[in-house]
């Protein structure tokens, strides 16, 4: 799992703010134009405390796919912290091994609410990276090796 939502109150105040208007994912994909998404995920990129301070944290062509993503995407996502179902009660029936890789500096989603995920999970470990909500893309190498080291150590015998 990366940075894993399993309940509403994940999200920060201030995220759920900008998501409260009903309209603005449908208004969003209609007349928002291509540039404003570009726009939008560099100055995250840029200013989003990840690995770096006042310097990109993504790729230019991760950040060039994620802005074509985010124009594409269904206005749902924008309704899912006041939609989706708390997760919580099931976690502790995930029995096999996982892994859970998050940033710590993920703006997206509190980094603090994953250690209540995997005290949860009887199987479970965190590994957290100095990056935002996407450390497979701004770290992938580093994401990569902690996978494989943990399916190595959970699934060869």
């Amino acid at each position: 799992m990366e940075n894993p939502f399993f309940s509403p109150d994940q999200i920060p105040a201030l995220v759920k703010l900008g998501f409260r208007e009903e309209l603005i994912g449908e208004a969003a994909r209609r007349n928002v134009p291509g540039w404003f998404y570009e726009m939008m995920v560099e100055a995250t990129s840029f200013l989003n405390p990840g690995r770096y301070f006042l310097k990109h944290d993504l790729p230019q062509h991760v950040r060039k796919q994620m802005a074509e993503n985010y124009r594409h995407a269904a206005p749902g996502i924008f309704k899912l912290p006041f939609t989706a179902r708390n997760l919580e009660p099931d976690l502790p029936n995930i029995l096999i091994p996982t892994l859970v890789i998050y940033g710590t500096r993920d703006t997206t989603l509190n980094p603090r609410s994953i250690e209540r995920l995997i005290n949860l999970m009887p199987n479970a470990e965190g590994k957290g990276l100095k990056t935002g909500h996407v450390p497979h893309q701004s770290n992938p190498e580093e994401t990569l090796q902690f996978i494989l080291d943990f399916i190595a150590r959970s699934f060869n015998t």
